[in-house]
């Protein structure tokens, strides 16, 4: 078996469903965006002294955006735990009660891990503006749009945890849920 196709080599590609799409049509943009922040989400998990509970649930959002990617597609997969947006809700109030109060903007870089975090901050954002793009012109499932604004936000928090984490204290906990 070969991994190329060369249906491609035209400058076409084809969903799930068969049907043949422009590779520069907004659906294999938020496809590439979503796939770009799978990919760098797998980077972060590589960063050493990451917390273990920022890799599991880095492990449950990858699971998730392919769900949603393969929706996106055309694919029929299951939809992500309608619950997660939630549940994401009560980890960052969870980091926000622990960290110290933010009266600034964060600057990118005070460590590896909250850049590395930070750019996956603004991968979801990339996502999401183009799943609002993409919204206009089809319908998509609200959810989605709504997943990935709170995808960012998490993953500002987790940056910004790491920050405290990292620089004044110590080994501690990332959440003060289980999931």
């Amino acid at each position: 078996m070969t991994i190329y196709t060369k249906n491609g080599d035209q400058g076409e590609t084809k969903l799930c469903d068969g049907l043949e799409i422009g590779k520069d049509d907004l659906r294999i943009e938020v496809i590439g965006s979503i796939d770009e922040l799978n990919s760098f989400l797998g980077i972060v998990k590589t960063t050493q002294q990451i917390p273990s509970k920022i890799i599991d649930n880095i492990e449950i959002i990858q699971r998730d955006i392919m769900q949603i990617s393969s929706r996106v597609a055309k694919f029929n997969g299951s939809k992500p735990n309608k619950n997660r947006t939630q549940e994401m809700e009560e980890v960052i109030d969870a980091i926000w009660q622990e960290v110290p109060k933010l009266n600034q903007f964060l600057i990118p870089g005070k460590n590896e891990i909250s850049a590395r975090l930070h750019y996956c901050r603004a991968l979801a954002r990339k996502v999401e503006r183009n799943l609002v793009k993409m919204s206009k012109e089809e319908g998509i499932d609200s959810d989605f749009i709504k997943y990935f604004n709170r995808l960012s936000d998490l993953l500002f928090s987790f940056a910004y945890r790491c920050e405290q984490k990292i620089e004044d204290r110590g080994e501690g906990r990332v959440f003060t849920n289980e999931r």
